[in-house]
């Protein structure tokens, strides 16, 4: 997200000066993701968008469960999992899986 303001924000600058505590925080996450970490050939395009993809779909997902695990109940004692809220599962990669095909030619505008 602060990637995506610093490249659309004319005045990115006073954005991040209105931050507090967290300047150098973004900074720095900036710069890893505009340079250190930048693909720079198809195939470091085709690695980005793999650990992309793993991130969103299984990691992001299992630590969310580990949090909130599907059969947890709120202090009211209604599940946590439960109405508009729908228990996630994560999607181990699986290249043959259309989705994900899909999804990793989005990462880099096919």
């Amino acid at each position: 997200e602060d990637v995506n303001s610093y490249l659309a924000s004319s005045d990115f600058a006073a954005e991040l000066a209105s931050q507090q505590a967290t300047k150098l925080d973004t900074a720095k996450a900036i710069r890893r993701v505009l340079v250190d970490e930048r693909p720079t050939t198809f195939e470091d395009c085709i690695i980005w968008a793999r650990l992309k993809f793993e991130d969103l779909f299984a990691n992001q997902i299992k630590q969310l469960l580990h949090n909130f695990p599907e059969d947890q109940v709120t202090s009211s004692g209604t599940k946590f999992w439960s109405g508009s809220k729908r228990c996630p599962k994560a999607q181990p990669f699986d290249l043959d899986a259309k989705c994900e095909d899909a999804e990793m030619r989005n990462c880099f505008d096919f």
